[in-house]
């Protein structure tokens, strides 16, 4: 016999979402999108070190989301 399940779903849903809110996940992914357009503007390469830092941060965050992502 299968067992109904739905509330530990809900549960876990709930968590998930706490976790999202918790690890500033929907800001990390706008963070993202900002520096990448950034990223794309003319002369960002001028000052490779400035470029390389804002790259740096770029995949940092990246990776925080990603592993959100793996756990979703």
């Amino acid at each position: 016999m299968i067992e109904d399940r739905s509330a530990d779903i809900r549960a876990m849903r709930d968590r998930v979402s706490r976790m999202a809110e918790y690890l500033r996940v929907e800001s990390k992914r706008d963070e993202i999108a900002s520096l990448e357009t950034r990223a794309a503007e003319p002369g960002f390469w001028d000052d490779p070190g400035a470029a390389q830092q804002v790259m740096a941060q770029v995949a940092g965050l990246k990776d925080d989301v990603a592993a959100y992502d793996a756990i979703v």
